[in-house]
This record gives C-alpha cells, sequence and structure tokens, in this order.
C-alpha cells in the first residue's frame, strides 16, 4: 500500500473514509458512505484495522478480508469507487482509525459511532487545499 492508495491526490473529489469492522453500526456507516457518494460523485475508501498479524489471528484476518470484499460491493455494485484496506499496525483500531484523517484528505469520516441515523454530523470535515 503506497502513501496515494490511502492519502489522494491533491483536488480530488469527494472522499469517504468508513472505519468497518462488521458490526451493525459499521454496516450503517456503509449505507451513509454510500448514500453520500451517490451524491456527491465521491469514492470511498472502507478501513478495517486489527492489532496483530501473527498466525494465530489468520482465521480473524481471513474474516476481515472476506467482510472488506462484502463491504466493496454495496459500492461497486452502484458503479461507485471504492478501495478497502487492512491495516495491522501494532495499535488498537480505534487509535489508528483516529489517526488516519488527520494526515488525509478525506471529505468525510464515518465510523460506526457516528452512523447513527439520529446523526448526520461527522467527526472530522478535511477538504483538500486548493
Amino acid at each position: 500500500m503506497t502513501k496515494d492508495d490511502l492519502f489522494g491526490e491533491e483536488g480530488d473529489a469527494m472522499r469517504i473514509l468508513v472505519g468497518y469492522d462488521g458490526s451493525t453500526s459499521a454496516k450503517e456507516a456503509l449505507k451513509l458512505a454510500r448514500k453520500h457518494a451517490l451524491a456527491f460523485k465521491g469514492s470511498v475508501d472502507i478501513v478495517t484495522s486489527m492489532e496483530k498479524g501473527t498466525e494465530q489471528e489468520q482465521q480473524a484476518i481471513e474474516d476481515a478480508e472476506r467482510g472488506l470484499e462484502w463491504a466493496k460491493t454495496m459500492f461497486s455494485d452502484k458503479g461507485l469507487d471504492c478501495r478497502t484496506h487492512l491495516l495491522i499496525r501494532g495499535l488498537a483500531p480505534a487509535r489508528i482509525f483516529l489517526s488516519l484523517p488527520k494526515k488525509a484528505r478525506w471529505t468525510k469520516s464515518l465510523s460506526a459511532l457516528n452512523a447513527a441515523p439520529r446523526s448526520e454530523s461527522f467527526s472530522w470535515d478535511r477538504r483538500p487545499s486548493t
């Protein structure tokens, strides 16, 4: 994975980051991301993060990869650009997810925490500089 895979290019259209762990709330975040991507002709990055990638976690890694492939179909079926990322970096998934938008050029970030129907607000609003 290169820096551009995660951070994109200056001037990109709306890019939406979704933290995905397979939970019901994360699936709601995917639905909200799809709604925004369709409305604004945006692209989506779906991120699953794990602390460890040892041999004992191989089944969990395979499950995460299958989950990401399933999540991607929600966007590819609608003709939307979607990339998936499985990150294994030795940090708690929440720490990785929270640190990414500070460095990236995502326009919107969604997670299970802010995908509830009662909230249309987002944790970050990073727009590409012009």
